[in-house]
């Protein structure tokens, strides 16, 4: 086979066509958007991002700029109709088959030799000097690379149709688990029970024995007061533990990926020292993940995302029970309904989330539910990492073989 290993930018010419006015509206694919364009925003000429300035033609291909992120996207009739972000190069060749470029583009090799020439301090990103310096294996007979590419959309397409599957699978378990969630912590577990209404809109009815409480009435809520923000540079080596939202894993808190504070940050805020068995829940970023904290063998504190739920001591709640019911339809009912305003920017306010009523049972009833629920959300999570551990095998399959065959190590038979 005719493998060659040279300098890619010697193969492609940029095309990047700057956004002539036009009526009407267009489609604007920022990088965010760029792996499902139909989350792209439509927008006038007038009401465009000024990073809105990237078109091109069937059959050239977009790459992203930034490192440490592999998207390429190939233009077709109707996606060359787009708007793009300047954080993507347009480009095409003479030299290779633009289906064949794509995948180049797209495999290992290059994108490792595109995050070693990249540079900056806001962002890293690969600029034109950058892409001169990098150089792979690559197949330069064109006939070759067409063959090459009409056998990897073979096999992309077959291997993208197992990986949707697996990825519907997966949608269907959680969707699973959420309804069984939800229907137990509001309804029990007993079949021939009687209902009584809540008086709730987002509970509905609920079992006659059951009451309903406010997160007000028997918990202290608290979290970091505004001019405790900490930032990255109060991080350090050692010292007590500050708990982000990026902690928070399948109901725990994953000590090893918490970073540390000093003393003196840790003792400003005595009010949102953790304690074991306390249920965290985050308030910002992504909203509404929850945690109890377990295994707790160092001091811990709260950055300004997390808030701390702390059951007083005269009352005597399941925490695990409270846990099930924050990831209950009900409460996203509640949280839904309580956004107000045109803001984009969602929050869990600590005051709105006081008033959060929920249905509960008696100690005894809340243990078993959770206790059911433990066994049965555990299989239903085993099941799905089961099926993200073969989405991962497979996606690695799908890049080894790409790889194997745009830089000629293996052959179409």
């Amino acid at each position: 086979m005719s493998n060659s290993y040279d300098n890619i930018y010697k193969l492609i010419k940029f095309t990047n066509s700057k956004v002539d006015y036009f009526e009407g509206t267009k489609k604007y694919i920022s990088t965010g958007d760029s792996d499902d364009i139909e989350n792209g925003q439509e927008v006038t000429f007038d009401n465009k991002p000024s990073r809105a300035n990237v078109m091109g033609s069937a059959g050239d291909i977009l790459i992203a700029k930034m490192a440490n992120t592999n998207k390429v996207i190939l233009l077709d009739n109707d996606t060359q109709n787009n708007i793009y972000s300047t954080g993507f190069y347009c480009l095409n060749s003479t030299k290779l088959f633009n289906k064949y470029l794509f995948y180049l583009l797209s495999n290992d090799e290059f994108n490792k030799e595109k995050d070693s020439w990249s540079f900056g301090t806001t962002q890293v990103s690969l600029n034109e000097n950058g892409f001169k310096r990098i150089k792979i294996n690559f197949v330069s007979d064109i006939i070759k690379q067409m063959k090459i590419s009409k056998f990897l959309d073979k096999k992309v397409l077959l291997l993208d149709k197992i990986l949707e599957n697996q990825q519907r699978q997966i949608e269907k378990l959680k969707e699973y688990k959420q309804s069984l969630i939800s229907e137990v912590v509001t309804k029990g577990l007993d079949p021939n029970v009687e209902f009584k209404e809540s008086g709730i809109d987002w509970i509905g009815n609920i079992p006659s024995k059951w009451k309903v409480i406010r997160i007000k009435d028997f918990t202290k809520l608290k979290g970091r007061i505004g001019w405790q923000g900490l930032t990255t540079s109060d991080y350090i080596e050692e010292g007590p533990l500050l708990i982000t939202g990026t902690d928070f894993s399948n109901g725990s808190i994953d000590w090893t990926t918490c970073v540390h504070i000093s003393e003196d940050r840790f003792n400003e805020a005595p009010e949102i020292h953790v304690k074991e068995n306390d249920l965290l829940i985050t308030k910002d970023g992504t909203i509404g993940k929850v945690a109890i904290v377990r295994n707790l063998e160092n001091k811990a504190s709260l950055n300004s995302g997390v808030l701390l739920i702390r059951v007083l001591e005269n009352f005597n709640f399941d925490k695990s029970f409270i846990y099930f019911v924050l990831q209950s339809d009900s409460f996203w009912v509640w949280y839904n309904s309580s956004q107000t305003g045109g803001s984009t920017i969602k929050h869990l306010y600590q005051n709105q989330f006081s008033y959060f009523s929920f249905a509960y049972p008696d100690i005894d009833e809340q243990r078993h539910i959770s206790g059911y629920l433990y066994s049965r959300v555990s299989k239903i999570d085993k099941l799905i990492e089961m099926k993200n551990s073969k989405i991962d095998k497979l996606n690695d399959y799908k890049k080894s073989l790409i790889y194997e065959f745009v830089t000629g190590k293996k052959e179409v038979s």
